[in-house]
């Protein structure tokens, strides 16, 4: 197995249509979540398009880029739940290098 190393990656997710939309305190628990998950650093997170869409910022430690965004999209999806945010849908994800 490879050594694991950090990926920064950027997630776009739409919030369900239902659901209330996303403000920043909002977000801002959602980053304070993600921050606590082992491997994972450089948190931010930020509602857009009339908070209908949270963009997450995050470094993820993993052995390769699609390790690192399966874990990211884990960890989001978990800690959306936790926020009271589920179900997020994850639109989008690039890596940041």
């Amino acid at each position: 197995m490879y050594a694991e190393r950090p990926w920064a990656l950027e997630l776009d997710a739409e919030v369900a249509p239902a659901a209330p939309g996303l403000i920043s305190s909002r977000a801002a628990a959602l980053a304070l979540l993600l921050a606590r998950v082992p491997g994972v650093d450089g948190v931010s997170a930020r509602p857009h398009c009339a908070g209908r869409f949270v963009v997450v910022a995050m470094t993820v430690a993993a052995p390769d880029l699609s390790d690192a965004v399966d874990q990211a999209c884990t960890s989001l999806h978990r800690c959306a739940a936790d926020a009271g945010l589920a179900p997020l849908v994850v639109v989008a994800a690039r890596s940041c290098r």
